[in-house]
């Protein structure tokens, strides 16, 4: 007599059971085979080298695609620039006139912290982009170069109607604005190792076209009065 074989298949080894939850720590495709991102090449210049170039934008330190050292997408930064005047242009041409500059002594400041913001921030721009800097402070410059840079704000700004302390609020913000563009081009300045390197070659694109500014500032900045003050 025969005996049938067996219908039950037969049992798994403990190895090949178990390969499946082996294998989901294994770490396959491309990948794989990738360094970790601290192991990327780094070259250090010979001091000789450093600093000769010219430094980067004074006003943005992003990289210009976009992206940081590991290609990411860096979370963007708040940056100096125009896109708050813009903001306000349009407000302007939906309300059909110009915003009234006020003053609350209570404070010393506008009247509403919003106003406050965005005048300071647009006098910030006109001091970049249409104030000489040929002077140490804004309370020496004359004041028929004051009354022309503040006209820069009259598209946006009533500036005809001010009375005595809104002005001294408005000049006060100049002041504030031009001391703190000075202070950045400065910075700026000393980013050189030589200071004739810095003339001719390290003019930042805001006083593109001003180069007589960049010349004055050069020469302040080496000024022995200045030297000892800063």
């Amino acid at each position: 007599m025969t005996t049938a074989p067996s219908s039950d298949p037969p049992a798994q080894s403990a190895s090949a059971a178990t390969a499946p939850a082996l294998m989901d720590h294994v770490l396959v495709g491309p990948g794989a085979s990738q360094a970790p991102a601290s192991s990327a090449s780094f070259v250090v210049q010979p001091a000789s080298a450093r600093r000769r170039h010219r430094p980067a934008d004074t006003t943005d330190t992003t990289s210009t695609d976009g992206t940081g050292a590991s290609g990411s997408q860096p979370a963007k930064k708040n940056t100096r620039g125009p896109c708050r005047q813009l903001k306000t242009v349009k407000v302007t041409r939906v309300t059909n006139s110009r915003i009234s500059i006020g003053y609350d002594e209570r404070h010393r400041a506008a009247p509403t912290a919003e106003l406050g913001s965005s005048l300071a921030h647009d006098i910030g721009h006109v001091v970049r982009t249409h104030c000489p800097m040929q002077w140490k402070s804004w309370g020496v410059m004359p004041d028929e170069i004051k009354v022309e840079v503040r006209g820069q704000l009259s598209t946006n700004y009533n500036l005809e109607d001010l009375d005595e302390e809104s002005l001294t609020y408005v000049n006060r913000l100049f002041a504030e604005r031009y001391k703190q563009w000075k202070s950045d081009l400065h910075h700026h300045f000393q980013a050189f190792d030589d200071a004739q390197v810095a003339l001719q070659e390290g003019c930042p694109k805001e006083l593109e076209g001003r180069e007589d500014s960049w010349e004055w500032l050069c020469a302040h900045f080496q000024a022995p009065e200045y030297v000892v003050f800063f």
